[in-house]
């Protein structure tokens, strides 16, 4: 699980537009959705260990989102889609699965997978995935 722990900065996103359309978000939270996606810079940090994931989200320097979740035990987030309930399921030591459920719409998928100095990150709505690609600091 070490190969997920450390900084990582987002270096690109592609498919955002079309996940997007599959949130069916107002298109004032989903303009903030796509900036957050695609725009933003962002680092995030991961602390991985045997009992679960701790996850900092830091926009243009400042600490945005500081989540912490069990392996296997639903956890309440606020994610990019709004408030929602997280269930982070390790796979491997280099693949890490997350379930978003929120009453009133489909759950969301999230797989973050380590190849070499890459971290990728695939969100997943309504059978759309957005990937973003991030980059060992």
């Amino acid at each position: 699980m070490s190969a997920f722990c450390g900084k990582w900065k987002r270096i690109s996103a592609t498919n955002v537009d079309e996940f997007i359309k599959a949130t069916d978000l107002a298109d004032e939270k989903a303009a903030k959705v796509r900036s957050f996606l695609k725009e933003a810079n962002i680092v995030e940090e991961f602390v991985v260990t045997e009992k679960g994931t701790r996850r900092k989200i830091y926009v243009d320097g400042i600490l945005h989102q500081d989540v912490t979740s069990n392996f296997n035990e639903p956890q309440e987030a606020m994610t990019a889609l709004g408030k929602s309930t997280l269930v982070a399921k390790k796979v491997s030591n280099n693949k890490i699965e997350y379930m978003e459920t929120a009453p009133g719409r489909a759950d969301a998928f999230s797989v973050l997978m380590v190849e070499g100095n890459k971290l990728l990150l695939d969100y997943t709505l309504n059978g759309v995935t957005c990937r973003r690609t991030y980059e060992r600091q």
